[in-house]
């Protein structure tokens, strides 16, 4: 649009996991170390429309030249987690009961988020841009990783509204036999990341 402001397309493919059992790598203490044993990896990919604010111009090429984004954004997930060496879709088992008694109460595989960023280039040569940034996707729903604060489905329930799976649906919901909420936290997920940018100018 001008020297501080332009307007970008943006597709993003991503995956994040997580885990809560208590393994040591490295010396360090890896998981939540909660008892539940849940773990999960969840596949995101995004399309959105970003403004990118740039506050200083551009003198010379040898200068670092930082810009701040705003973005809103559509994008698909679809959490899974694995049992025996095989990963399963965990949207549709319904992990807190969204299933059961013919339910169609799964939360959506679409949502909507807005993440914001900082930016940081430098010029390599004349159309050779190179750039680090940290984007964070503020959501607005608590099932990225398919946990909220819903409680642990009765186990027969759950058998009989995935068929298909059986005992396999229980133990992706609740593998330690616990009872309650399987979560104490309803705050909405987020998630970001730190990446590295090439950029040519035709």
């Amino acid at each position: 649009i001008n020297q501080r402001w332009k307007l970008q397309l943006r597709q993003n493919s991503l995956i994040i996991a997580g885990d809560d059992k208590r393994e040591t790598t490295l010396g360090k203490i890896r998981g939540s170390t909660f008892e539940r044993g849940l773990s999960v990896r969840t596949t995101i990919s995004d399309l959105g429309v970003s403004t990118v604010f740039s506050p200083f111009k551009h003198k010379k090429l040898s200068s670092l030249m930082p810009s701040f984004n705003a973005v809103v954004s559509g994008f698909y997930f679809n959490p899974q987690a694995q049992y025996n060496g095989q990963y399963y879709n965990l949207r549709p088992v319904g992990t807190e009961g969204q299933t059961l008694d013919g339910s169609k109460e799964a939360y959506s595989k679409f949502a909507v988020s807005i993440p914001v960023g900082v930016q940081m280039e430098r010029h390599i040569n004349q159309k050779f841009v190179l750039g680090i940034a940290w984007t964070y996707h503020k959501l607005f729903f608590d099932y990225l990783d398919d946990l909220s604060v819903g409680r642990y489905p009765e186990p027969e329930a759950l058998k009989a509204a995935n068929p298909d799976l059986g005992d396999i649906a229980v133990k992706l919901s609740n593998p330690n036999d616990q009872s309650g909420q399987r979560s104490y936290s309803a705050d909405n997920d987020g998630f970001g990341y730190f990446n590295i940018t090439a950029r040519w100018k035709l």
